[in-house]
C-alpha cells in the first residue's frame, strides 16, 4: 500500500472551524502622539527588554533636542524680528557686492 506524505493525508488534515481563532488584536492607545506612546511602551515592564530599549532609543530625538539644533544667540535687547531682518539684509548686501566684484571689506559698518 502506497502512503500518501504527511501534509496530505486526509487523517492530518484539520477544518479551520477546529483550529483555535486567534485572538484579537489590542489597539494602541487612541489620540495620543507618537511620544506619548514610545514612552508608555518603553516605561511598561511586561513589555520584552528589547521593545523597550528600541522604543527608548526611538523617543530620545523628541525629548532631548540635539545641540546643533539649539541657537545659542545675543540678543543685546533688540527684538528677534529686528535681529533677523538685519541679518537677512546683511547677506543681500554681501551677495550685491559679490555680484558687481566689489571686495567685501569695503562695506560700510553702520
Amino acid at each position: 500500500m502506497v502512503r500518501l506524505p504527511y501534509f496530505a493525508d486526509p487523517a492530518n488534515l484539520t477544518v479551520e472551524e477546529d483550529q483555535p481563532k486567534p485572538k484579537k488584536v489590542e489597539e494602541g492607545p487612541k489620540g495620543e502622539t507618537s511620544l506619548q506612546l514610545l514612552q508608555t511602551v518603553y516605561r511598561d515592564r511586561k513589555q520584552p527588554l528589547n521593545v523597550r530599549v528600541r522604543c527608548a532609543v526611538e523617543a530620545l530625538a523628541h525629548e532631548y533636542p540635539r545641540v546643533s539644533a539649539v541657537a545659542v544667540t545675543s540678543m543685546s535687547g533688540q527684538s528677534f524680528a529686528k535681529l533677523s531682518t538685519g541679518r537677512l539684509n546683511a547677506v543681500k548686501r554681501r551677495c550685491l557686492y559679490q555680484r558687481q566684484g566689489r571686495r567685501l571689506n569695503t562695506i560700510q559698518k553702520r
